[in-house]
């Protein structure tokens, strides 16, 4: 089974959107946000965002502060500062697979989610539907995103109907 790529619009997962994890296999999910206009507003979003950066099924975040990337991949539970690396972080190019040369030694640490810029994308990786479900159940009591779990009805019937008598005010 190949990997799948799903990106969430609008801040939200979209169920029936969502491609089939039996078909195909595994989704990674991510799921753009914005949470205040210049910053987060933590009080409503800081212990989520750090909650769901514990899911079993996080691969982390994509965000920042202001004018700086991240990608954040866990956080103190007794601190509430956030593990992160630069993303522009080079290094030479090895053919070796030595696991020291892919690991780092020094993580950023944030302070808090108050200094975040309040756009980021989480991201999620479903192996199974069980995983995938228990995602969702996970989201659907956190306020980081909306779920959808049925598209609306788009098919009005105006059969027989005058367009010019409804009520469009």
């Amino acid at each position: 089974p190949q990997l799948q790529v799903h990106v969430c619009m609008d801040s939200t997962v979209v169920i029936p959107e969502l491609p089939s994890i039996e078909k195909s296999g595994p989704i990674l999910l991510f799921i753009p946000l914005r949470l205040g206009l210049d910053t987060i507003n933590s009080d409503i979003y800081g212990n989520y965002i750090l909650e769901s950066i514990s899911y079993p099924q996080s691969v982390g975040i994509i965000g920042g502060r202001p004018r700086t990337a991240y990608y954040f991949f866990g956080h103190s539970e007794t601190t509430k500062e956030l593990l992160a690396l630069d993303p522009h972080t080079v290094r030479q190019h090895s053919d070796s697979v030595k696991e020291e040369e892919y690991s780092c030694d020094s993580p950023l640490f944030i302070k808090s989610v108050d200094h975040l810029d309040p756009t980021m994308a989480l991201g999620f990786l479903a192996r199974t539907q069980v995983e995938l479900d228990d995602l969702i159940q996970r989201l659907s009591k956190s306020k980081l995103c909306a779920i959808m779990e049925s598209l609306p009805d788009t098919n009005f019937d105006f059969s027989g109907r005058n367009l010019d008598d409804l009520d469009v005010d």
